[in-house]
């Protein structure tokens, strides 16, 4: 077996992450375990196999959240260990859901048996037996990402090493190296212009732009931090800057890569490009 290698192991965590979600019983789990057999027997391994077991896997249910006297409600999804049924009570925002959070609304003199807890957590799964233990009727979750921001969808590429894509799409991935690929969709799934249709209304009012103008037409000045994939921060540069979207290309855009647009005399400019000085020398490209 070669020796392991930095580029070699990062490149097959990417190839792991690009299958998708991969809670146990999901399509991406199944994508996954396929990848990995593949790699293990591409490796020279012998007698690779899997071995199937039963366990409890979690599919996300519905669920609702209605503020009571404002009349609307919020669509959501059942977290993990979710109990089916309905719960009531007076709502209180404990912010990240950390333990100082928590300690900080309790110092308030608040008590939080009965009451409906809403947080921003990164993980309520690991925050919730906490909270259940203080008795509290439910924990709401908020998850504010739009969905305009998602990468890129490649259809029935999804979860694909590529050796596989090149031997299943070769005609596709012709066509796809050419300039104008922004408007060819990947196979069963968006192209570059779907994408940007739906991701400049989501950063057009962070730039200050009203909805339908060009980023030449801007309002009052903010400073918005804005967290998405390679695809759509490439299409967005093109759209932020006017450029055509065959200009996708000329950007380079690493994992973790910071881009900061401003605006000068009435236009977008690019102050930043894909800068990653702030990661470890290691993670750095």
């Amino acid at each position: 077996m070669p020796a392991l290698e930095q580029d070699s192991l990062w490149a097959r965590l990417e190839a792991v992450v690009a299958t998708g979600n991969r809670f146990g019983g999901t399509p991406g789990e199944a994508r996954c375990r396929e990848h990995l057999l593949a790699e293990f027997e591409g490796s020279g391994l012998e007698r690779v196999r899997a071995e199937e077991f039963p366990f409890l896997a979690y599919e996300p249910g519905s669920a609702s959240c209605t503020v009571v006297g404002e009349g609307w409600t919020i669509p959501g999804r059942a977290l993990q260990y979710s109990a089916e049924g309905v719960a009531e009570g007076e709502a209180v925002y404990v912010g990240r859901c950390q333990p100082e959070d928590v300690a900080e609304v309790e110092g308030r003199g608040v008590d939080l048996t009965g009451k409906v807890v809403v947080a921003h957590s990164y993980h309520p799964w690991l925050v919730a037996p906490h909270l259940a233990g203080k008795g509290i009727a439910a924990l709401v979750n908020v998850g504010e990402t739009p969905d305009g921001l998602i990468e890129l969808d490649v259809g029935r590429m999804e979860g694909l090493a590529w050796a596989d894509a090149r031997a299943r799409y070769a005609d596709f991935l012709e066509r796809w190296m050419q300039d104008d690929s922004g408007a060819l969709a990947m196979p069963g799934g968006e192209s570059l212009a779907d994408v940007q249709r739906r991701a400049w209304p989501v950063l057009a009012p962070c730039l200050g732009v009203p909805p339908g103008a060009a980023p030449s037409d801007m309002g009052a000045p903010a400073t918005t931090v804005v967290v998405s994939h390679n695809f759509v921060i490439k299409v967005l540069l093109c759209a932020a800057l006017e450029l055509d979207l065959r200009c996708w290309r000329r950007f380079e855009t690493d994992l973790a890569g910071r881009t900061i647009l401003e605006r000068r005399r009435g236009q977008v400019v690019l102050r930043t490009l894909n800068d990653t000085s702030h990661l470890p020398p290691d993670l750095r490209a």
